[in-house]
């Protein structure tokens, strides 16, 4: 097998599923990476930012002023924790749960699309080598801690 070829093509890869994260992509005015932020606090709600923010993989200063911006648009609550008053638990608000459902209508549109252009017996192979590829990444990013010399 030919590495490098694998490494282009997750390369692609990745491209294609950043493309609406860095062209500027909106749902309804809303830029992409805050649609993410609700739909996160939508399939998990009552977390906290910090959790989020490791969920994401993201700083939680990044996440915190998407949020800020969420909030301020009345999509997102931030609600007290009564075990750690400290931290404040997420979650949609009317408008918000409207809106987290228009988007997965959206979201679930487009991903049928690429499912209904490529057999089911490939996506199942996909499926396949993503989850072991998945596995092996957490793993090694897991043990590079701190840092990873090739």
């Amino acid at each position: 097998m030919n590495h490098q070829y694998l490494q282009e093509q997750l390369l692609v890869l990745k491209k294609n599923l950043n493309y609406f994260d860095y062209n500027g992509y909106s749902f309804e005015g809303i830029p992409f990476s805050q649609c993410q932020l609700v739909l996160h606090v939508g399939n998990t709600p009552g977390k906290c930012l910090l959790d989020i923010a490791n969920a994401i993989g993201v700083d939680p200063s990044t996440i915190s002023r998407t949020l800020d911006r969420i909030v301020k648009r009345g999509l997102i609550d931030r609600n007290e924790n009564p075990e750690d008053r400290r931290t404040k638990l997420l979650t949609l608000t009317d408008d918000g749960e409207a809106f987290y459902h228009r988007y997965k209508a959206g979201e679930t549109s487009f991903f049928r699309r690429i499912y209904d252009s490529v057999s089911e017996e490939k996506i199942l192979s996909v499926m396949t080598a993503i989850k072991e590829l998945n596995v092996v990444m957490t793993t090694i990013n897991n043990n590079c801690q701190g840092g990873c010399k090739s």
